[in-house]
């Protein structure tokens, strides 16, 4: 038997147990992952649990879907990166959620650039961003320490109250310098998950 099999797939933050920042009502949570094809259905597992516990029922379609692009491109992407052991990888996965949003953050080993590809409609895989472009208010990746994370916002209040503008705000590239101040936080946790 493999000692790593011994080991725990994942090491969660419950939602229920999750971080709260009193200073600006955010609240957020965790999941550290290997980079496995299972970590798919876990990731959209406690992503529906944080939803649901964060009274966003309506959010937990769109956001399984993005949360599943996301970390399979992360475990994609982790396969490609020389490891010095002959464990998997490990991913993390963040969620944070404000007063207007909801941050999903997947950071991995992997330098490499997320690539919005163009995919022949016959093609089978290859939509992945694609999708997450449809779904999210805005999206992008950022350099983080060890790698980068890749993170897409969704928008909390209803869609009847965002005007056009604002409604779909999305750079129309991803951009490693997308900076506030509620990704800067997630960045870190992240970083120090």
């Amino acid at each position: 038997m493999n000692a790593s099999a011994d080991q725990p797939r994942q090491t969660p933050v419950h939602p229920a147990q999750s971080a709260h920042d009193s200073e600006s009502a955010e609240i957020y949570g965790y999941l550290v992952l290997r980079a496995e094809r299972a970590a798919v259905a876990c990731a959209r597992g406690f992503t529906k649990s944080a939803l649901t516990a964060w009274k966003l029922d309506q959010l937990v379609d769109d956001a399984s879907l993005i949360v599943s692009e996301l970390v399979t491109n992360a475990v994609s992407a982790t396969d490609g990166v020389p490891r010095v052991t002959e464990s998997p990888g490990v991913l993390r996965l963040g969620l944070h959620h404000s007063p207007s949003s909801v941050v999903i953050g997947v950071w991995d080993v992997s330098a490499a650039a997320p690539v919005v590809r163009s995919v022949d409609p016959t093609a089978v895989g290859g939509r992945g961003l694609r999708l997450v472009e449809a779904l999210a208010s805005r999206w992008g990746y950022s350099w983080a320490i060890g790698g980068k994370a890749v993170w897409a916002e969704l928008a909390t209040v209803e869609a009847s109250v965002l005007t056009e503008d604002t409604s779909r705000a999305r750079p129309p590239l991803p951009s490693p310098d997308a900076d506030s101040a509620l990704l800067r936080r997630l960045l870190r946790g992240l970083n120090e998950w």
